[in-house]
């Protein structure tokens, strides 16, 4: 990319999830296999969680709540929470609602704040989620 003229402070970054300027594909599957992983290990009744799993699931969420397509953040962690429901396990959305306004699974829910793929801040949303809370404000 070449640059005609000085760039400044930057202030904003943005995500090009259409791929318009360049491929995210790569970067969503290894964000995708790195959240599956954390389920899969997080407790043993997920560890046969699939891919394909998660995708049935968020295709049913998107059915029993069609407003949810809108908010992709809401819509993954519904899919995440059934299927920790489904295996048996229990979510207590009412503590996250409490918590969630300062927490950083609500901060990385935003797209423009959310860094991609990384391992560190992965595990700490995985274990807010696992936690069973909601992330509604």
């Amino acid at each position: 990319m070449r640059f005609y003229r000085p760039l400044g402070r930057i202030s904003a970054l943005t995500f090009d999830l259409d791929d318009t300027l360049y491929d995210n594909r790569p970067v969503i599957l290894r964000t995708e296999r790195e959240a599956l992983t954390f389920v899969q290990n997080y407790h043993p009744a997920l560890r046969s969680f699939q891919n394909e799993d998660l995708q049935r699931l968020r295709q049913a969420v998107r059915e029993a709540e069609p407003e949810i397509y809108h908010d992709v953040t809401r819509w993954r962690f519904r899919s995440i929470e059934q299927a920790m429901l489904d295996a048996g396990l229990r979510c207590r959305r009412s503590q996250c609602r409490r918590t969630c306004s300062n927490d950083q699974l609500c901060q990385m829910a935003q797209p423009d704040r959310r860094p991609a793929a990384n391992p560190r801040h992965l595990k700490t949303a995985g274990e807010e989620m696992a936690a069973g809370g909601d992330h509604q404000r």
